[in-house]
């Protein structure tokens, strides 16, 4: 049985994995282990193939071949018999899951995508077969996995030699197409960001909004970049329809992964912190740069629905909530007609049924997911509360408590963006919190480690771990007093160029020191989260300027050069290095207030005088050397900065809100 509940026979290594997903596959009968060194020495030594699974909790088709292939007796005793089996939580180990999603490309010529099903001959742990969800017996036109696995045997060891220069042959392509980094030489431009514009406006979807058809994915980093772009129609469209529709959860706050039909109508219903977060920070910009209380009512539904579904008790987020309630996709969201009209009232029934598309024919196996197809949901709220209660008893999809870095520094981030954008203190506090409890558990130094569980921190940080945990130290010096912040950001980026630069001048997903599967990945396209490239550029550029420190600015141009030919080849999957790019030819205001209580104040209006500026806060005592250069002057100062140049220091709110409008 595939559950992370109570009463499930532990009976093999998984027993013992802090993974929740992981843990979750200890009552197979397969005989899984973990991504380590024991198992891989096993399989070298027993000339047997490896079988790698990589999955993550709220996946759906994850949960599904688990039932089905993982906990059949034939299956099991197949993989037990003649492959060494492992599990990978690909929240855990992105590393290994970009690698191992590209060879699937490299074999397939397609995409991939969970669950992740890759066969390695063991010595050169060099993939030779790939493919993703297999059913239990032959459907959808796919074979049944127990005769897959019989004929992945007998080419294996019929085919040994074939199957080991074939793993050659694509190791050494990786390794030449992907594994290094050729700078350019060309004059950085603003030509990608330009064309990566293009490329979202062909692909947007001028009838529903977003990008693209079904399925349809919120794709927070492509409107972040239009938004960045002052592309409004294309954003303020796509926001407001994804708010509306059914990625939004009306009666809980929060949003799916993503939609099934290109309407925004039938979400697949598991959320994700990833999503939230950038959702959350892109809302509240837009709520301030349209003036929209649609817009402001939808960031804080999804900072509540943060903190009362995903907050932890130790002050950090959850990574995600799974799909499924007692096996069925959906079923602590879905609605029968009848059901609304008991807990509403046959008054109230009529309006919100034609408000909701309940009118209308089912969509999930009879049921109703609530999608608002007419009118504003804000007439409507003390109706989603009362659905809200209603729902409350139902049995809640599993959670899988592991504290991300990554992920809760983006919330971090998101929190202190919108509470001040918004004006709401308690996300500003609440970043602080969730910040510190970061800082307790994952920072050991210039070290972080990449996740936590129940305050325990393990794994090897990753690139984006860094960079993002350096941008939220950032945004939270805009919130508060931020010498500490500043300090810390400093050494995250120092620790950045020391750890994680390629002989090319950019950056690898995964540190120097660390073991690579095949080749080191690079981390330079954007995916469910922001590239940590991109992210660390941008965290260079704000410390080059707000330092005067010409290494970062350096480090920010070398980066860019070494991605170049990625950008230019595939401008629309770049999009936070497009951001980054623009940012370095064209830097953003740069504001310091520096001084007593005011400063707040200050902040919040140079913030939506310009939603792009950059702002520290800094105490008018002593601060940190590199920054004594923003000598205060009388109670408050503010200077207002573009690239090295900054202003003379300003005393009237008035005058700062027109130097960076």
């Amino acid at each position: 049985m595939d559950s992370y509940g109570e009463g499930i026979i532990m009976s093999n290594a998984l027993a013992k994995a802090r993974s929740p997903y992981l843990r979750g596959h200890a009552g197979n009968p397969v005989d899984w282990r973990e991504w380590n060194d024991e198992a891989l020495d096993l399989a070298r030594r027993e000339h047997c193939p490896l079988f790698v699974s990589v999955g993550y909790s709220a996946c759906h088709w994850c949960h599904v071949m688990a039932r089905e292939a993982f906990s059949d007796a034939q299956v099991a005793c197949l993989l037990n018999e003649n492959f060494v089996s492992i599990k990978v939580d690909r929240e855990e180990r992105p590393d290994l899951d970009q690698v191992l999603q590209i060879a699937h490309q490299a074999l397939n010529g397609r995409g991939g995508g969970w669950p992740l099903s890759v066969f390695l001959e063991p010595d050169g742990l060099t993939p030779f077969f790939a493919g993703t969800y297999f059913p239990l017996a032959p459907r959808y036109g796919m074979p049944g996995f127990a005769g897959l696995l019989e004929r992945i045997l007998a080419v294996y060891r019929e085919q040994g030699e074939a199957v080991r220069e074939q793993g050659g042959r694509l190791q050494q392509m990786l390794t030449e197409r992907l594994g290094t980094d050729a700078a350019s030489e060309s004059a950085l431009s603003d030509a990608p960001a330009r064309a990566g514009h293009a490329a979202l406006l062909s692909g947007f979807d001028a009838v529903h909004g977003g990008f693209g058809a079904a399925p349809k994915f919120p794709q927070s980093s492509s409107l972040a970049f239009l938004l960045s772009q002052a592309d409004a129609d294309a954003v303020r469209f796509s926001l407001e329809a994804m708010a509306r529709g059914g990625l939004n959860d009306h009666v809980g706050g929060g949003f799916f992964r993503y939609t099934v039909d290109e309407a925004w109508r039938v979400p697949h219903f598991e959320k994700m912190l990833a999503d939230n977060a950038q959702l959350l920070a892109l809302y509240a910009e837009a709520a301030a740069r349209f003036d929209s209380g649609e817009f402001r009512q939808t960031a804080l539904a999804t900072a509540r629905f943060m903190d009362a579904e995903l907050g932890l008790e130790d002050g950090g987020y959850a990574s995600s909530l799974n799909a499924e309630a007692r096996g069925r996709e959906g079923g602590f969201y879905l609605w029968d007609r009848d059901e609304v009209r008991r807990v509403l009232g046959d008054e109230r029934y009529a309006d919100f049924a034609a408000a909701f598309g309940l009118a209308e024919a089912p969509q999930v196996e009879g049921l109703w997911h609530l999608a608002l197809i007419d009118g504003d949901s804000r007439n409507f709220e003390t109706d989603l509360t009362r659905l809200g209660k209603a729902r409350t008893p139902r049995v809640r999809p599993e959670r899988d408590d592991k504290c991300l870095t990554g992920l809760n520094a983006l919330a971090v981030t998101a929190l202190a963006r919108a509470g001040l954008l918004l004006e709401v203190p308690e996300l500003t506090r609440r970043a602080g919190e969730v910040f510190a409890t970061l800082e307790s558990t994952v920072v050991h130094g210039d070290e972080v480690l990449a996740c936590a569980l129940a305050g325990e921190a393990y794994q090897p940080g990753f690139l984006a771990d860094y960079a993002c945990l350096a941008e939220a130290a950032l945004a939270l010096a805009s919130v508060r007093e931020g010498e500490d912040e500043v300090a810390l950001a400093v050494r995250l980026a120092d620790a950045i160029l020391a750890r994680f630069r390629t002989d090319g001048g950019g950056l690898a997903l995964t540190p120097a020191e660390t073991e690579t599967l095949l080749y080191r990945p690079r981390d330079y396209a954007d995916n469910a989260v922001p590239s940590g490239a991109g992210t660390a550029v941008r965290v260079f550029i704000a410390l080059g300027h707000l330092l005067a420190e010409p290494k970062y600015i350096d480090a920010a141009e070398s980066v860019l050069r070494a991605a170049w030919t990625d950008m230019e080849h595939a401008p629309a999957a770049h999009p936070t290095l497009l951001i980054a790019l623009d940012e370095f030819l064209h830097p953003p205001p740069f504001v310091v207030l520096r001084g007593d209580e005011r400063i707040g104040e200050w902040a919040g209006c140079a913030a939506r005088a310009s939603p792009r500026a950059r702002i520290v806060r800094l105490g008018p005592q002593k601060t940190l050397p590199e920054l004594e250069r923003y000598a205060p002057r009388g109670n408050a100062a503010a200077y207002a900065c573009r690239g090295t140049s900054c202003s003379a220091p300003i005393t009237d709110m008035g005058a700062l809100s027109e130097a960076v409008r």
